[in-house]
């Protein structure tokens, strides 16, 4: 009999057997996959002090990742560079190496045990509350009891359908996102995460271990069914026609497959229910270009441990403790699924190259760019109230 059983081990699940391990909570994660594996992934994570509290952040900084403390706009041949306000530095490691430092590090806590390669068959259930978990790996099957199963197993989750989690806040189909990972990519001279506004294309790119490079695409939805049958293909023509990436790009090699996803909806499921819970992108899925996919999930993880730790300790009911919890992620979330829309609506309407010339004209002069910033609080006041309180507010100091 276990406190929690955590179906799927990546960010999420591991994080959360971390915080409850921590805590004294026994704990079993199950996973079809075996470690370390690839994932479909956002690539970068900003939030320090959760990992800190982790225990693991030495570990990804160690792990062959730069620090990415600056931020590089491009739209069109214009580019913006700043060190990153939002957070003092970020990590962008391949999943292959960050969920497993997670996963060994939940795995150094005696009061944790890890089924990986296994398949979940079923959900047992008693009077409506889920208690346990059938499992399979190659001819064995067995039962995994607990006072709460979390479904932690991503976009597809066995435990979100098996307990008919409802949807709301769901959005129309966003645009797919496809990407590799390049070798001899020629780097910055200050590692930094690289946003391309490029004609109708949305692109990411930023530096990771192995001396790799991470280039993400995002094209627009009317072009998804070209994608669809040649990722590799229309990724590489792509690129060609990325200035300012092109040209650090042409002695690089794809060093594995192109991964990436279709058009998804963006939703918030119920969280909990009578002996569930879910966490990640099970219960919370937002569309990759925030990049803030895998804070989410950590972020949500933590959350989710402190609502069962008040549950087994007597501080508070069930109902109580998750609905709080609820609430908690649906507030880390929300934000987020509106920034994605924003993010979405601006590249469907393209520059026209007048203003582009404008653009141009501003980077080329340095006097120019002066004036634009002592007058910048006027020109963001432009941009809407929305807009200039948003940035008023990421002013203000802590």
């Amino acid at each position: 009999m276990y406190d929690a059983v955590i179906v799927g081990a990546r960010c999420a699940g591991a994080a959360l057997a971390i915080f409850l391990a921590q805590k004294g909570y026994k704990v079993a994660m199950v996973d079809r996959d075996t470690f370390p594996s690839h994932t479909t992934s956002t690539h970068v994570t900003g939030e320090i002090d959760i990992y800190q509290r982790l225990g693991v952040l030495e570990q990804l900084e160690a792990a062959g990742a730069p620090s990415l403390r600056r931020m590089h706009v491009h739209l069109g041949t214009s580019s913006f560079e700043s060190d990153m306000l939002v957070t003092p530095r970020a990590i962008g490691l391949r999943r292959y190496h960050f969920d497993q430092i997670l996963i060994q590090k939940a795995m150094s806590y005696p009061t944790v045990s890890f089924e990986q390669g296994c398949l979940v068959t079923g959900l047992i259930q008693d009077r409506g509350k889920v208690q346990g978990i059938s499992i399979r790996k190659g001819a064995v099957q067995k039962e995994l009891m607990a006072n709460v199963i979390v479904g932690a197993d991503g976009y597809f989750s066995f435990v979100a359908s098996r307990v008919n989690a409802a949807s709301y806040e769901t959005s129309p189909l966003m645009r797919p996102a496809y990407y590799g990972y390049f070798r001899n990519v020629k780097p910055l001279p200050i590692p930094a995460v690289e946003w391309f506004w490029n004609e109708e294309d949305i692109i990411f790119c930023n530096p990771t271990d192995d001396d790799l490079h991470t280039v993400l695409v995002m094209p627009p939805m009317s072009e998804m069914k070209r994608w669809m049958r040649s990722p590799k293909d229309m990724l590489l023509e792509r690129i060609t026609k990325i200035p300012g990436l092109h040209e650090r790009m042409q002695a690089a090699q794809l060093s594995d497959r192109v991964r990436g996803i279709g058009a998804r909806p963006m939703y918030l499921k119920q969280a909990y229910g009578q002996g569930w819970a879910l966490v990640g992108d099970a219960g919370a899925y937002v569309h990759p270009v925030t990049g803030s996919g895998m804070d989410n999930a950590v972020g949500s993880a933590e959350l989710l441990s402190k609502a069962l730790h008040e549950v087994f300790t007597g501080q508070a009911s069930w109902e109580n403790a998750l609905k709080t919890y609820q609430t908690k992620r649906d507030e880390l979330i929300k934000p987020q699924m509106h920034g994605a829309h924003v993010s979405m609506n601006r590249a469907d309407q393209a520059i026209n190259y007048e203003k582009l010339q404008w653009l141009q004209a501003l980077c080329t002069f340095p006097g120019l760019t002066h004036d634009l910033a002592a007058n910048v609080k006027e020109v963001a006041r432009i941009l809407g109230n929305e807009r200039y309180e948003q940035l008023e507010k990421m002013m203000m100091p802590n």
